[in-house]
């Protein structure tokens, strides 16, 4: 099934994540032509390279850049790719395994990241979880947490001032500015939804 929408190329097409079938694919909206855009659909994996050859696992939302490039929650092996307008798939943070540790790139662990958001300065904001955390991904890839301790987070929409929206099992709820991008990384998500 399809769990993540985001326009591409002006609002002309859609790619959707293809989450059953480990894919992306794009939608001409004038002409309703649906095509993979990335991943091998129906195959599961975690393979960076150019479309065809590049392997996705359950993407659970996708975000794109003004610039046409995409990316994606890839639920099935905890990380965050990206997607050029050449159709190349490369991971820019998570290790390939269910984790919580902080860093840069693919040090940076995920545990089952279900949704994203993409701010105007080029952080990314990522639900994660089963970490029951929000965690943001800078434009140089360090991983940090912007909100801890919230339990069953699915969804993250960043708005123009900082303001996060998230969405969690039962709920949604609105937080103040986040502290980007001085946050510093920490393990210890706190009790209550904390911005950090």
């Amino acid at each position: 099934g399809i769990w993540g929408v985001a326009f591409l190329n002006s609002e002309t097409e859609l790619l959707l994540a293809d989450r059953q079938n480990h894919c992306v694919r794009r939608v001409v909206l004038a002409s309703a032509d649906v095509t993979t855009y990335a991943g091998l659909c129906t195959v599961f994996g975690i393979i960076d390279g150019l479309h065809p050859n590049a392997r996705i696992a359950t993407p659970k939302a996708i975000v794109t850049a003004s610039s046409g490039v995409a990316y994606f929650a890839g639920y099935g092996f905890s990380v965050v790719g990206k997607i050029t307008v050449d159709q190349t798939v490369s991971t820019i943070a998570g290790t390939g395994e269910a984790g919580s540790a902080l860093g840069v790139g693919v040090l940076a662990e995920f545990s089952n990241p279900t949704g994203l958001s993409l701010d105007e300065s080029g952080y990314l904001f990522v639900a994660d979880q089963a970490n029951s955390r929000v965690q943001m991904v800078s434009p140089e890839g360090l991983v940090t947490t912007a909100l801890s301790g919230v339990p069953g987070v699915l969804g993250v929409d960043v708005r123009s001032d900082g303001t996060l929206i998230v969405s969690y099992t039962g709920a949604i709820d609105v937080y103040g500015q986040t502290a980007a991008p001085t946050n510093a990384p920490t393990n210890s998500p706190s009790e209550a939804p904390t911005v950090a």
